[in-house]
């Protein structure tokens, strides 16, 4: 479990390009985000980037490295936080992974019936 902080940046270091964390895919199966209601994450989906609205109580599951490599057809794993401008930001953030010997005994059963 990781406590992410951004701080409040400077509106224009945001004009200029000034990311929270540039875009980028996490590695093992599936990532847990408790974001506060600042927001900022956003996904890319056939290029384009949508915003993750937060919602409050509400847990983000954002799929891992390995299940675009068993279902790439399922998801596009990459996302972004876009640096908060009016005030900082937390999120709360756990990466689940698993060995590569449970992930070929166990997932492709409930990854093929997706």
């Amino acid at each position: 479990l990781r406590l992410f902080h951004y701080p409040q940046t400077d509106p224009n270091e945001i004009a200029q390009g000034a990311m929270g964390q540039g875009s980028h895919t996490d590695e093992g199966l599936m990532t847990f985000i408790l974001q506060d209601e600042v927001g900022g994450l956003e996904y890319q989906h056939f290029g384009r980037w949508y915003p993750v609205v937060p919602v409050p109580g509400a847990i983000v599951v954002n799929g891992g490295n390995w299940i675009h490599k068993l279902r790439p057809e399922l998801i596009d794993p990459v996302h972004r936080v876009l640096s908060p401008s009016t005030q900082e930001r937390f999120s709360f953030v756990f990466l689940y992974q698993m060995s590569i010997v449970t992930l070929e005994r166990h997932t492709h059963d409930w990854l093929r019936d997706l």
